[in-house]
């Protein structure tokens, strides 16, 4: 399936990623997939019988950079009509653009929050982001990190869902312990190629500068 990750952004500038999402099965066809607008009521309209005014509800997704990873793109998914942006970075560093670039200052945890508003309310949300190695000493669970699809075929997504790496490093090792492949992986979302990879079962780990943050069963097909 491909995606199109900024679809607020004109021509070549909305990214539109074309087999971005590799399906662990054959799909000969697929049904129309409709965005959930939220758009809201158009106070004041005609159509606006019911008087509900448009109360915004603050959301954001953000992007590493993968050549610097204390870099990131935040992406305001707020909706009902926000008109007003307000961020906090948690190093004392704020902003008011909708979706801004920030650069933290090192490794560590920091509280991003994004408050929206408009002439009926405010609303706040708040994401905790672990950045770097530095990060892990503050933390005992371990790291959401997700690989699809398993059973993989040759492409492999690799997902961590509350962690920002600075060098990750994918590793795969047989029944045997043997290394069979090492990959690097430069943000927090990664694509690799698993084609030289023989049918089987594996033991892959993920480490970041040294440090392991996940392990797991990977099987190839």
């Amino acid at each position: 399936l491909h995606v199109i990750h900024r679809p607020d952004e004109l021509g070549v500038d909305c990214n539109l990623e074309q087999n971005a999402i590799v399906l662990p099965t054959f799909t000969r066809n697929t049904i129309p997939n409709f965005p959930t607008l939220r758009l809201g009521p158009i106070d004041g309209s005609p159509c606006d019988t019911l008087g509900i005014d448009n109360n915004p509800v603050a959301h954001f997704r953000y992007e590493q950079d993968s050549m610097d990873h204390l870099s990131l793109e935040f992406i305001d998914l707020s909706y009902y009509e926000p008109d007003s942006w307000s961020w906090t970075f948690g190093d004392g560093m704020t902003s008011t653009e909708p979706s801004p670039e920030h650069r933290f200052p090192e490794d560590g945890v920091y509280v991003v929050c994004l408050t929206v508003s408009n002439q009926n309310s405010q609303s706040t949300t708040c994401d905790s982001l672990y950045l770097g190695v530095s990060a892990l000493e503050d933390i005992t669970t371990p790291r959401h990190i997700t690989l699809f699809p398993n059973p993989v075929v040759d492409q492999l997504r690799i997902a961590m869902h509350d962690y920002l790496p600075a060098r990750a490093e994918l590793q795969v090792y047989d029944q045997e312990g043997r290394l069979m492949l090492t990959r690097q992986l430069k943000s927090h979302l990664s694509y690799t190629d698993l084609s030289i990879l023989t049918s089987g079962a594996y033991i892959y780990t993920i480490t970041d500068m040294g440090q392991v943050i996940g392990t797991g069963i990977l099987v190839k097909m």
